[in-house]
């Protein structure tokens, strides 16, 4: 379902480069997903609570130890890094900086995919 969501962002953003915005095209980059995370998140939990009567638990204490640890390191790691290129590039993206920042995504890809395959194994 990501990769789906993830095509459509790209293409819109593709299309706003090329029409000479990527200022636009970077805002909404980081504006998607902090909107998906605040407001369709919290309008998804409050209606899972509403049904559950005032409660809800998503992880069991298993994969709290595994997936809390990760998200709360990756992703802020992840965006420190792309902070950090952008900066020490004077925010001129090239494409040796666009395909170090892919391989930084396919890393934050990978690891939680190959987290879960291990996990589904045993």
């Amino acid at each position: 379902m990501a990769i789906g969501t993830a095509i459509n962002g790209l293409m819109m953003n593709l299309s706003i480069i090329d029409k000479g915005l990527p200022v636009m095209a970077m805002t909404s980059v980081f504006a998607s997903p902090l909107f998906n995370i605040c407001i369709a998140l919290s309008i998804v939990f409050l209606l899972m609570i509403y049904k559950n009567d005032n409660s809800i638990k998503l992880l069991s204490e298993e994969d709290q130890a595994l997936y809390l640890p990760l998200a709360f390191i990756a992703i802020p790691l992840f965006l420190l890094e792309f902070v950090l290129i952008a900066v020490c590039n004077n925010f001129e993206f090239t494409k040796k900086i666009g395909v170090l920042l892919q391989v930084g995504y396919l890393r934050f890809f990978i690891v939680p995919t190959v987290l879960l395959i291990i996990e589904l194994s045993f």
